[in-house]
């Protein structure tokens, strides 16, 4: 049974090794899925920018703050970042030094904040770090009504990705899981949700990022996308075996 307690043992330890985890992050890009996933990042980014201006944000699992400067960047009144990760937090406070940005080393299962506090609270690939209805119930507390949500996560149906996550067990802590269809559905509980998926066709054919001039796997994955988009449309009940999922969870007044 994985207890809270274990599980932040877990992602205190992995984060605290900053250079291993840089380098097998810098070799799976490397080599398998480096700008893979560059299409939902932009989205995410695109739908944070539509909704940042005037806010106080969260920044969710803030990691080394460039998600923070963003916000900023992109009109966020006040920017609180926060992450288990002392390394992390330290080197974010060095580069990122700004009178809008405060950032904090805390639990994101335990926010040090007052009820309805932020206008938008945001994420990349945290929330499956985390006891996923303890976070939502934290998300949901500190969030204002009318407020919303907005992360980009890892789905854990896909059988290609389980075995490549297999594969690569030092990228990650032991602790981690990805969301699935139930997590997707517990949301529901709590916000009006709405969510896109990315990552499917492509998946079997990672392997030949490796080997395929870069022009003709971009115009392979332009193909797989409009594929998956016609997937998705002919059958809802298909997302939960895409590789990522964006989530935008909305405080209903």
């Amino acid at each position: 049974m994985i207890t809270n307690g274990w599980r932040e043992i877990c992602e205190k330890d992995f984060h605290a090794n900053l250079e291993h985890w840089k380098k097998q992050r810098r070799y799976i890009n490397r080599f398998f899925i480096g700008g893979i996933k560059s299409r939902a990042e932009k989205e995410y980014y695109s739908l944070l920018c539509r909704n940042v201006k005037d806010r106080v944000v969260l920044d969710y699992g803030c990691g080394f703050g460039h998600s923070s400067f963003f916000l900023i960047q992109n009109g966020a009144r006040k920017c609180i970042g926060i992450d288990i990760s002392r390394s992390m937090i330290e080197q974010a406070k060095k580069q990122y030094n700004h009178n809008r940005i405060l950032f904090c080393q805390m639990s994101c299962e335990y926010l040090g904040f007052p009820d309805n506090k932020f206008d938008l609270i945001c994420g990349k690939a945290i929330l499956h770090h985390l006891d996923f209805p303890k976070a939502l119930q934290e998300i949901y507390r500190t969030l204002k009504d009318g407020g919303i949500a907005i992360f980009l996560e890892p789905l854990g149906h896909n059988p290609f990705i389980k075995i490549f996550r297999k594969l690569t067990p030092k990228a990650r802590s032991a602790a981690e899981s990805p969301l699935t269809e139930n997590d997707i559905e517990l949301c529901r509980k709590y916000f009006k949700l709405d969510h896109k998926e990315f990552l499917f066709t492509l998946i079997p054919f990672l392997v030949l990022k490796k080997f395929m001039p870069k022009k003709f796997f971009t115009s392979f994955h332009n193909f797989t996308d409009y594929i998956d988009r016609y997937i998705l449309g002919r059958s809802k009940k298909t997302y939960k075996f895409f590789w990522i999922s964006l989530l935008m969870l909305r405080k209903e007044l």
